[in-house]
């Protein structure tokens, strides 16, 4: 099948009921389960952006800076908060996207959205979208929130030779947390859950 199909076929099937919760927690710490969720919570849009180079499809994530906060460091989708500005969610991604990697918001075509999950640690309600490149852009990141943009290859995650798992201590417990080794670095937590859904998905359709 062709690449144009394969998305046309993505775009069905988000409309269709998702994998949801039972496909996120494949990748959620063991430690995940028992974190209560909040009644106060922000809203947040990410996007996993499909684009065409070298003949297949691939999608960007970014490693964020350094900071004093929850996700310092970590590898995630483009996305973050929504602010008043934004008239709706899929306008916060987008936003976002344009802002941390460059990406105008007229170059894509959101096709659908996954499962939300909520981050317990930030207190985040995150939507994440999928999205199509229409054309190629040089991505462009923010210097003060991204220190680089890794490019994955979208056969990459359907490899499971690129799953690992962690083992640490938490609260006196031996807990694991899966996680997607991607270009030497550790995806896990809510990213990886995200993925986790859109590579179930996927399988369906390809």
């Amino acid at each position: 099948m062709s690449i144009e199909g394969q998305l046309i076929k993505l775009k069905e099937r988000l409309l269709l009921p998702l994998p949801g919760k039972d496909a996120q927690f494949k990748f959620a710490p063991t430690y995940r389960a028992a974190m209560l969720e909040s009644e106060i919570k922000q809203e947040a849009g990410v996007i996993l952006l499909l684009y065409i180079k070298e003949g297949q499809l691939f999608f960007p994530l970014i490693k964020r800076s350094e900071y004093n906060g929850a996700h310092s460091g970590q590898i995630s989708f483009p996305g973050g908060k929504s602010d008043f500005i934004d008239q709706n969610i899929v306008q916060t991604a987008l936003r976002e996207c344009h802002e941390e990697i460059g990406v105008n918001t007229e170059v894509i075509d959101v096709l659908g959205k996954l499962t939300e999950l909520y981050i317990p640690v930030s207190k985040y309600n995150v939507h994440p979208f999928v999205g199509f490149l229409k054309k190629p852009v040089l991505f462009i990141p923010e210097q003060k929130e991204v220190v680089s943009i890794i490019e994955v290859p979208l056969s990459l995650i359907l490899s499971p030779s690129i799953i690992d798992n962690k083992f640490i201590s938490y609260k006196e417990k031996e807990e694991s947390i899966p996680f997607f080794n991607i270009d030497n670095s550790m995806v896990w937590g809510a990213t990886a859950m995200i993925l986790s859904e859109f590579i179930d998905i996927w399988k369906e359709i390809a």
